[in-house]
């Protein structure tokens, strides 16, 4: 077995903080963020690994941007009613008229064309765009689909945006009291309490999980098979998640569920020179002249980007490199959901075990191609 996929399920809310800076006493809320990061999981899981199976000795796994082990996800995982379906992120190449009627939600395909000459961009580029001429007003569709969902945009079958769900979590800001440690006690001056933004995965008594996948990448085998017997005979381990290391327990995930996802990732494409993906989780891009493409079987090709579509707007990140002393170089973060078409310098065929950009091995960019032309105009 090459491959192992877990379910992590809370044992209450948990918190994930986002990179802004926060002072309690000073900035009011510190924000929170779902799903968390690709990273967020595989630390914690790392973490879970070297503690049961490596007896603490973590320089086994790797560093922390890279692991002979690769993770994938993570994705949403919903009891509905009598068996575990998986949840996507809504392909953001999808818009929805924005409408009251709840009977109805047609869903109209976005196409990367040419930016119409009426149109001023500063900086001036040449990169297609997604757009339409239909007309109403529409809105780009967002939140999360099913896998029978996800076949369909592949096709570019007709879709219903009934079938979307905005939002599986519940967020809910919590007072705290700003203390003074290591004393324990409150602080005398102002502004003593502050809001941290919880999430609980459980709304209308929906039981909802988080599924991450394990690959064995370049790790021993019979470390990987180790690895594997940790989660036999439906054992399930507890693990620190999160801020303030919330509680959640891990379990194999549902052979069904397995099946049904496998189902989506083993299609491949035709070979061609130009793909339209999906991300699945957040892409990492650290610099413009230089993305590649990672396959399945451990190759990697440069790519161009064509047209892209982006849910929700991308980030930029920055920090502090405490070893060099200097600071990191800016990396731009595109969410789950954004739609790319790439453009390779030759033929290749892609399945649904790719990803884009860096720190892969972690579960970023994750990639599911469309199993259709793309219709990019040059």
């Amino acid at each position: 077995m090459s491959d192992l996929w877990l379910l992590v399920e809370p044992a209450d809310v948990w918190l994930f903080r986002d990179a802004r800076p926060f002072t309690a006493g000073e900035s009011a809320f510190a924000a929170g963020q779902f799903p968390p990061r690709p990273a967020t999981l595989a630390g914690a899981l790392r973490t879970l690994i070297g503690q049961h199976l490596l007896g603490g000795r973590y320089d086994r796994l790797g560093d922390a941007d890279s692991s002979p082990i690769r993770f994938r996800g993570p994705l949403l995982c919903r009891w509905d009613p009598d068996r575990w379906t998986v949840a996507v992120p809504v392909p953001a190449d999808l818009l929805t008229p924005e409408t009251e009627d709840e009977r109805s939600r047609p869903v109209f395909y976005a196409q990367p064309r040419p930016i119409p000459p009426w149109v001023r961009r500063w900086p001036p580029s040449e990169r297609s765009v997604f757009w339409t001429d239909r007309p109403g007003v529409l809105e780009t569709a967002f939140g999360w689909m099913d896998l029978e969902a996800l076949r369909r945009w592949q096709r570019g079958e007709s879709l219903d945006g009934q079938e979307f769900r905005k939002f599986y979590h519940v967020i809910e800001p919590r007072p705290g009291i700003r203390l003074d440690s290591p004393r324990g006690v409150v602080r005398p001056e102002g502004g003593a309490f502050y809001f941290v933004h919880y999430v609980r995965l459980q709304r209308l008594q929906e039981d909802l999980a988080l599924l991450v996948g394990l690959e064995r990448g370049t790790w021993p085998e019979g470390d990987w098979d180790r690895l594997c017997h940790l989660w036999d005979d439906g054992r399930e381990m507890p693990m620190r998640l999160g801020g303030e290391r919330r509680l959640a327990f891990v379990r194999r995930a549902p052979a069904e569920v397995v099946k049904e996802l496998k189902g989506v990732l083993n299609a491949s494409t035709p070979a061609a020179a130009v793909h339209t993906v999906v991300l699945l989780t957040p892409a990492v891009l650290d610099r413009a002249d230089a993305h590649r493409l990672h396959r399945a079987d451990g190759s990697s090709v440069p790519f161009s980007v064509r047209a892209l579509a982006i849910q929700g707007g991308a980030a930029v990140h920055v920090g502090w490199d405490y070893l060099q002393n200097a600071p990191k170089p800016s990396r731009c973060l595109l969410p789950a959901g954004s739609v790319l078409v790439l453009e390779t310098s030759s033929s290749i065929s892609l399945d649904g075990r790719c990803a884009v950009g860096d720190l892969h091995t972690l579960g970023y960019g994750w990639a599911v191609p469309a199993h259709r032309r793309p219709t990019h105009d040059p």
